[in-house]
């Protein structure tokens, strides 16, 4: 997101907001960012609380269902098209 520049970042959230694959992408990110920022603050022993030890899994689980409805760019036809080959 930051390789068009700061200035451009507004922009580049926009179009990735209006392109379902990248916002799949961006929610894996962030599900990921939230999960190992949890992990660390386990490990540091910031969070005691044992409902704290089921991000982690919820994240990874969500993540897994992401892919199984991932959105592709190519047409349904290009993808049979590869997956007979």
């Amino acid at each position: 997101m930051l390789h068009h520049g700061l200035d451009k970042i507004g922009s580049v959230l926009n179009t990735t907001m209006e392109d379902p694959q990248q916002r799949q992408h961006l929610l894996m990110a962030l599900l990921l960012f939230i999960a190992g920022s949890v992990e660390v603050l386990l490990r540091a022993e910031r969070l005691r609380s044992k409902g704290w030890r089921f991000v982690w899994p919820a994240a990874l689980t969500t993540i897994g269902v992401l892919f199984l409805v991932y959105t592709q760019h190519a047409r349904s036809r290009d993808v049979g098209v590869i997956v007979h080959r």
